[in-house]
């Protein structure tokens, strides 16, 4: 007994060491947080790995806190700590299909982490780093740690090497259509009845943000050719957005629809996800349709 708890006692230890060592300088999710928590502006994003990679602020007017495979129940909670102590502000909703197909449950506890400031005195205590352990150990042993993206100093994620931006374009043409395929057969938003609660959720942050006079604008992100061509011939995805547009519009807030944005199979690494020259394309435009200036009645 004294035995197997000195085991697991030093195995603890040692992937307390791989965490620190190895995991956390390249974990996206840890790259993430510390955007979070500099953050000094009352403009902020926010959405899973689609927004994280379709959006590079340049300068710290706004922030990217989107972080991959965020669900509505994670991005619900994110906003409320982020806007709980300021006054106003402006807010970047992703209103993307695949949002109401995944499960609420998060992996990360965000209320010690982004309310509290907070860390857990072992990573390896948290409910992230439990989760992960066993993969931890894996790589160590057999692969290699290793990050093909990195989180820049506003958020928004872009590939460590560029030439990966390429690797969608570059496949053949019915090798991008079964990869969108694959995409439309898994994130159907007719499976969202599986989760209604989902929309329960994407209503609270909408009513939330109303209630402490933050300015909204709720939005739709690009897809790529490939993967519109085969989800258009769903109803699905059609009414998907019309519901998210009409949560808006009826609480008086921006609504801006990029389905179509881009024809171009280059502005993409996959057929739901922007490449870097997608992202740096997309950014202002997202942020003068949300937000216009207004016009100088002098001129």
């Amino acid at each position: 007994m004294i035995f197997s708890s000195l085991l697991l006692g030093g195995f603890a230890v040692m992937t307390e060491s791989i965490i620190r060592i190895y995991v956390e300088p390249l974990d996206l999710f840890e790259q993430s947080v510390d955007v979070f928590l500099s953050a000094r502006t009352k403009s902020a994003i926010f959405g899973d790995s689609i927004v994280a990679a379709g959006v590079i602020p340049e300068t710290p007017d706004f922030v990217n806190l989107a972080t991959g495979g965020e669900s509505l129940d994670m991005l619900r909670r994110k906003v409320e700590i982020f806007f709980s102590d300021k006054e106003g502000g402006r807010a970047v909703i992703a209103a993307n299909h695949n949002l109401m197909t995944r499960q609420l449950n998060g992996f990360a506890d965000y209320d010690e982490i982004f309310a509290g400031k907070s860390r857990a005195r072992f990573r390896i205590a948290e409910k992230r780093h439990r989760a992960y352990s066993l993969k931890y150990w894996n790589v160590f042993l057999f692969e290699k740690f290793d990050s093909r993206r990195k989180t820049l100093k506003h958020g928004g994620e872009i590939y460590v090497r560029a030439e990966l931006n390429r690797r969608y374009v570059d496949k053949p043409e019915h090798a991008r259509e079964t990869h969108a395929r694959n995409k439309v057969l898994q994130e159907a938003p007719i499976h969202s009845d599986r989760i209604p609660i989902n929309r329960h959720r994407f209503e609270d942050t909408l009513n939330y943000l109303k209630l402490h006079g933050v300015q909204v604008c709720v939005v739709v992100f690009p897809m790529s050719p490939e993967l519109r061509a085969i989800a258009d011939q769903q109803a699905e995805f059609a009414a998907t957005r019309r519901y998210f547009q009409q949560e808006a519009e009826s609480r008086a807030m921006r609504f801006v629809n990029f389905w179509a944005y881009f024809d171009d199979a280059a502005m993409f690494i996959d057929p739901t996800h922007m490449s870097e020259d997608g992202a740096r394309n997309f950014t202002p435009e997202l942020i003068n349709r949300c937000f216009p200036k207004p016009r100088d009645t002098n001129t």
